[in-house]
């Protein structure tokens, strides 16, 4: 089943944390065919994600409202490689495997590093260990964020789960003034040699959304806008960004549905 170990533990053997199927630790997610394991294994902290069986109901209803399902974890194994190539910070892999041809028998698993010294934006933004960032700071981060989409796209890769929670920051570069950022949960990810105008709204659009609790202003928006453009080495119409905003847009009237509130406004 082992496809893939990195050399630094290929010393203890093909399976150097045991069955994925076996190990035991703190469960952070688990949805439908997938879950996530934290656990630790000679003083370093690892990520396993296991990929079950998806029955053919599950790829049905995928299929029915435009999406394709996540069958494995071949797309965060990859991902995570090709991103790691190109500079971007993401979890660097320590193994990967997979069993079965088919989506309806195909069992998959990946174990990456933890983002040791990293922790989630969202977390810097909201809840109990939130910090108040001054105008500065504030600007420095939408610059530092619109670099990050932008090097991920023109590295051809689109997220298609780009929300702040997956956004990452230093927090040693942090206490020393400067934003470094990377990414997590590239398992709907994809891989192409140019990333689609489409996807690129899609992304950009659903950081936006989730962005909405912190109010970015106009300023800092035009920060990130000019951050993004110059990592993708372009400037980029007008029209994309009005897209953008009416993508998100969307997203904050579905989750209002959702919610049982109605829509904005009414």
């Amino acid at each position: 089943m082992t496809a893939y170990v990195r050399p630094d533990l290929r010393d203890r053997g093909e399976a150097p944390f045991g069955s994925p199927w076996a190990i035991r630790g703190e469960v952070v997610r688990a949805v439908k065919n997938r879950s996530t394991v934290r656990f630790i294994s000679h003083g370093q902290t690892y990520y396993l994600k296991r990929h079950d069986r998806i029955g053919m109901v599950e790829i049905l209803k995928n299929l029915l409202v435009g999406k394709w399902p996540t069958i494995g974890a071949e797309n965060e194994f990859r991902a995570c490689c090709h991103l790691r190539a190109r500079g971007i910070v993401v979890p660097l892999v320590a193994q990967f495997g997979e069993s079965g041809w088919l989506p309806l028998s195909r069992r998959s698993f990946v174990i990456c590093d933890a983002l040791n010294g990293y922790r989630s934006l969202e977390d810097l933004l909201e809840g109990p260990g939130a910090v108040e960032l001054n105008a500065w700071q504030r600007l420095n981060l939408a610059r530092r964020l619109g670099c990050l989409i932008g090097q991920l796209h023109l590295a051809g890769v689109n997220h298609r789960d780009l929300y702040v929670c997956h956004c990452f920051y230093s927090m040693a570069a942090f206490a020393r003034g400067r934003f470094d950022l990377g990414l997590i949960d590239l398992h709907r990810a994809q891989i192409r040699s140019v990333t689609p105008r489409r996807w690129r709204v899609r992304d950009v659009g659903a950081l936006l959304f989730s962005c909405r609790d912190h109010q970015p202003t106009r300023r800092e928006q035009g920060v990130f806008a000019r951050g993004y453009e110059r990592a993708l080495g372009t400037e980029v119409e007008e029209s994309f960004w009005g897209d953008v905003e009416r993508r998100a847009e969307r997203l904050n009237q579905r989750e209002a549905r959702r919610n049982g509130r109605g829509a904005p406004g009414t």
